[in-house]
């Protein structure tokens, strides 16, 4: 018995391999039957689907004879003769279509929910409950829930729309909804829950109360600080005291200056403070003999000023960011309550609740009896991506493993521990890096197995040559061992033929501002695609990774003025221009004037167009109400006037024109607005000019 451990990289054949092994197990002996006790483990429906098509299509072609490179490597694993495979392969693809329902190649999601229906009594589970396997739907129906509430509550509307100004202050999109999507995705986070589970005892006036007694002890603490750095300088200016007279000159009055400008946050990241707090004496020799006291008392004042400072330096930061992320914690706790609530009225369980009460019933009973309740006796179990099982739900199926070793018989996981740094579906790349020598199963350890996949079948020798320097140099760093173990033995070998290219070009762009270096990157780009053409590569050829969605924006803006076309999302890259959201948040306000939400994101929106986001603080102090008369006053404020609407007599493509006058955009009209303003006119052409129904 072995436990395999597949080490992966793109395209070295993991799935190949796995179908391999699934297959090759399955025909390994006389029974039809056999793949009944083989579980194979997937994370998504869409490669539980492949894989299974990819079984039956296999055993397919090898029960009439014919050959593809997978049915070649499992006649050579079996080392049976053709005829042989041949009747092997056609008697086990007539039994998985008699008996389709014992082909165990599921999701883990899926898994666990045939798992848990005999146990519902002991994991404590009401009667008649439901298993929600997409639990982003509940969450997006809590997220819905919230944004109603926000219309209702102030309270809810203030923390709400004080996550979406952060939001667009951090670039992470228009979509204000989808943005509170994703940080809603923080409830399922598996290294969460207990901190989760604590949000259940604090309630939106409880954060508000936490909020006001943090900006009272920050104001508190600044005022303090602020005088008594005033009262120094005045000291100085007072008794004479000149910079010249000090060690350090400048410096420790640009210390006390920025304490008094209250630029204390600033301050604690530069080593100057600490330097003067520590030093005893900062007199110059050349000090005139009738000033040393005065400037001795001077510095002692200010040196136990700084003192105070450094001490409270923990405290300060610790609760500035607190300050900064509450309204966060508090929308999420807010987002908990509905989720909970859900819950409740639908008598439904979430598919991560399962696997936390799962791993709870293992450490009261016995793990193989719990499977043998269930019937679920398998003597293989093959776990693909294994970077994206979670410390929880491989707790789960390490019993079924540890079985099956035990018997005799052979599991397999396969994965690639570079993707799991990601954490994408809670993944856990040390758990991958270390599995093989899992101290809390010595047959594990024994048995374990790692084997690279070291051809790479999808890439040109140039690329797999840059990615093998590369991932040497990742390991050569030994202070981050999780890292250098991630990538340790993923050398490759190409099995295409050719050479390929690769560059790396990092500019200079430190000093710049956001703008110039977009522009920067945006040109480089550009010129590299227009050389590519010239070389004869097709327009298919090429793709523009980004790594945030605004920026597929500018790099597609840089590509347009150069009359270059692109495949994209359209409405992606429209909607990602700040301007395009401005608009058409303007006629989601004409088109539902009452609606809080739109009210408060087109606030944001032309605050931060006009570049006046310091007045947002106090403008969403507004009252906004029905008739959006509070909007207009506080749009009026930063000189933006809208536009009257009148649904029975309007023009869409005049509307849009209006909207964009009152915006003040007519001067910065670019290529999205354009395009926007062609989506309009076609609209209107073939449809009409009813705003609701274009707006959706």
């Amino acid at each position: 018995m072995s436990f395999y451990i597949y080490r992966s990289s793109a395209g070295s054949g993991k799935t190949f391999t796995l179908a391999k092994t699934y297959l090759t197990l399955s025909l390994s002996g006389e029974q039809p039957d056999y793949y009944r006790h083989i579980l194979a483990i997937t994370f998504t429906n869409k490669a539980t689907a492949e894989m299974r098509e990819r079984i039956l299509e296999t055993l397919r072609v090898l029960s009439e004879g014919n050959n593809n490179p997978l049915t070649i490597e499992v006649q050579k694993e079996l080392d049976i003769d053709e005829a042989t495979l041949r009747q092997r392969a056609n008697d086990m693809h007539e039994n998985i279509l008699a008996h389709h329902d014992y082909l165990a190649i599921l999701t883990i999601d899926a898994f666990v929910h045939r798992l848990v229906r005999p146990f519902a009594r002991e994991l404590g589970i009401a009667q008649g409950f439901e298993i929600e396997l997409e639990e982003k739907r509940v969450l997006q129906d809590a997220v819905d829930r919230v944004f109603d509430s926000a219309e209702r509550d102030p309270l809810c509307g203030e923390f709400l729309f004080r996550y979406i100004l952060d939001s667009l202050e951090d670039d992470k999109g228009w979509n204000v909804k989808k943005s509170v999507l994703d940080f809603a995705g923080h409830l399922l986070k598996e290294d969460a829950a207990d901190a989760i589970k604590s949000l259940r005892n604090l309630s939106l006036p409880h954060y508000s109360e936490i909020i006001n007694w943090l900006r009272k002890w920050k104001s508190e603490f600044e005022t303090s600080m602020e005088e008594r750095a005033k009262n120094l300088i005045q000291t100085c200016e007072e008794n004479g005291i000149r910079e010249d007279y000090l060690d350090g000159k400048s410096t420790v009055f640009k210390v006390i200056k920025k304490i008094g400008d209250v630029q204390i946050e600033t301050l604690y990241g530069q080593a100057s403070l600490r330097k003067y707090a520590e030093k005893p004496n900062w007199t110059k020799k050349s000090c005139p003999k009738d000033m040393v006291a005065l400037v001795e008392d001077f510095t002692a004042n200010a040196r136990t000023l700084f003192l105070e400072l450094l001490q409270q330096q923990n405290l300060y930061l610790l609760r500035i960011q607190l300050l900064k992320s509450i309204y966060a914690q508090g929308l999420l706790s807010e987002i908990n309550r509905h989720v909970q609530r859900i819950r409740e009225e639908r008598n439904i369980l979430l598919i991560s609740d399962l696997h936390r009460r799962i791993g709870q019933l293992h450490q009261q009973s016995d793990a193989n009896h719990i499977y043998e309740m269930t019937g679920l006796r398998f003597q293989h179990v093959l776990i693909d991506e294994f970077q994206d099982t979670s410390t929880l739900q491989w707790n789960n199926l390490k019993p079924l493993v540890i079985n099956a070793l035990s018997d005799g018989h052979d599991a397999l996981v396969v994965g690639d521990a570079k993707q799991a740094i990601y954490r994408w579906r809670n993944g856990n790349a040390r758990q991958f890096v270390h599995l093989h020598s899992d101290a809390g199963s010595r047959i594990i350890h024994e048995s374990a197995k790692v084997v690279p996949l070291s051809t790479n079948y999808r890439s040109l020798p140039e690329i797999v040559g840059f990615n093998n320097e590369l991932f040497a140099l990742l390991t050569n760093d030994k202070s981050d061992t999780l890292t250098g173990n991630t990538y340790k033995d993923l050398q490759q070998t190409s099995h295409r033929n050719g050479t390929g290219f690769i560059e790396v070009f990092i500019p200079s762009v430190d000093n710049l501002q956001k703008e110039e270096k977009c522009n920067i990157h945006a040109s480089y780009t550009v010129s590299t695609i227009q050389q590519l053409l010239l070389d004869g590569y097709l327009p298919g050829d090429i793709a523009v990774i980004c790594r945030k969605s605004n920026q597929i924006s500018w790099i597609a803006e840089a590509l347009k003025k150069e009359n270059i076309e692109i495949n994209s999302d359209e409405a992606l890259l429209l909607f990602n221009s700040h301007h395009v959201q401005t608009v058409y948040h303007l006629m989601m306000h004409l088109a539902y004037p009452g609606d809080a939400y739109f009210q408060k994101t087109l606030l944001v929106l032309c605050a931060t167009a006009s570049q006046k986001e310091d007045a947002v603080p106090e403008l969403v102090m507004y009252k906004f109400d029905k008739q959006g008369k509070a909007l207009r006053d506080a749009l009026q404020k930063i000189g933006v006037t809208l536009p009257e609407f009148s649904p029975s007599n309007f023009n869409l493509h005049a509307l849009y024109l209006q909207c964009v006058t009152a915006l003040n955009l007519q001067k910065n009209y670019d290529n999205w607005l354009l395009e926007f303003e062609n989506i309009v006119l076609d609209y209107q052409e073939k449809k009409g000019h009813v705003l609701k129904d274009f707006l959706t």
